[in-house]
């Protein structure tokens, strides 16, 4: 076969390739659904009236029962509510007597929602607020299951606040990330600050935070500082800032990185020569330069974005399967 056969079979090969990629239907993803957020619970409806035919304990609740109206299911009820409304196995329930037990049973309905959202992972009040909102209950009934989770230690801020810093600050967020994010969950300001002074503001604290920030760097910045120290300290201040860490914290880093970059280990002592030492000193000044360039680029609109957080209501999250910080 001659040059010019292969030519116009390869052309044709492709020609064929491109035509039936053309025909296939476009893959659409498919939205994921998020485990917390996906989930409401159906708010019971009365139905036309009917006799009881059934009170059976539901199951997996075994302290709720499931009545059935003329053999078809109804709705389900706290056993309390049933007791209390005396209900027997052939009594008649009309729509108005319905609605009766379904506005009772509300408040366990709530308790229920709420112990299965703190069975995931602790929660701040306004976050239940919201989320019994959005599965229908009234402000009334919300605002009574939060003081009955208070009451029983259920919630508690301060905890929930010490424990939301501690595994952030693991996790490599700053604290004026950390800050923001509480103050948009609704924990009060003054309790966010002494959160944040006592886990991550002296001693042990600020070193995990000054190692979880350089962990992060160097894995990311540790091969471009040795190429172009100067951009990667631009890179690595818009990085650091972005999850929250302040310019003090971020110029440490970038001299550990320099200093790492030029063949010292940064802070050693001894006498190695002027010689050995001023390339990677230089290096240092360098990248630190360009880190604090970059901070005073963007520390306006990182200050603001920290304001808006930190002063906005929560917003209504799309429903997407991801990760918990969360749950």
């Amino acid at each position: 076969m001659g040059e010019k056969d292969a030519g116009s079979v390869n052309s044709s090969a492709i020609g064929a390739t491109e035509d039936a990629l053309s025909r296939r239907p476009a893959r659409t993803r498919r939205p994921r659904l998020h485990l917390e957020t996906s989930y409401k619970p159906r708010v019971p409806a009365p139905r036309a009236a009917g006799v009881i035919t059934s009170l059976d304990a539901k199951r997996g609740h075994s302290e709720r029962l499931t009545i059935r109206l003329d053999g078809a299911k109804a709705f389900d009820v706290a056993g309390v509510v049933a007791e209390e409304a005396r209900l027997h196995v052939g009594d008649l329930l009309s729509e108005e007597a319905q609605s009766h037990l379904i506005a009772k049973d509300a408040p366990y309905r709530a308790r229920d929602r709420a112990l299965a959202l703190l069975a995931l992972r602790d929660r701040s009040r306004r976050e239940i607020e919201v989320r019994l909102g959005m599965a229908g209950f009234t402000p009334e009934v919300v605002s009574d299951t939060c003081a009955w989770l208070l009451r029983l230690g259920y919630l508690d801020e301060r905890r929930f606040a010490m424990g939301y810093v501690a595994e952030k600050l693991r996790g490599g967020w700053g604290p004026h990330r950390i800050r923001a994010e509480l103050l948009r969950k609704g924990v009060e300001r003054a309790l966010v600050e002494e959160t944040l002074s006592r886990e991550g503001g002296e001693g042990e604290a600020t070193t995990a935070g000054l190692e979880s920030a350089t962990t992060l760097a160097r894995r990311r910045f540790g091969e471009q500082f040795r190429r172009d120290p100067v951009a990667a300290g631009r890179r690595l201040a818009g990085f650091l800032a972005r999850r929250g860490y302040d310019w003090d914290l971020i110029a440490a880093v970038a001299r550990i990185l320099a200093a790492e970059a030029g063949g010292d280990e940064p802070g050693a002592g001894g006498d190695t020569g002027s010689e050995t030492q001023e390339p990677s000193r230089a290096t240092a000044a360098t990248a630190t330069a360009a880190t604090a360039t970059a901070a005073t680029a963007t520390a306006a609109t990182a200050t603001a974005v920290t304001a808006t957080a930190a002063t906005a209501s929560p917003p209504v999250r799309a429903h997407t399967w991801e990760d918990e910080e969360g749950a």
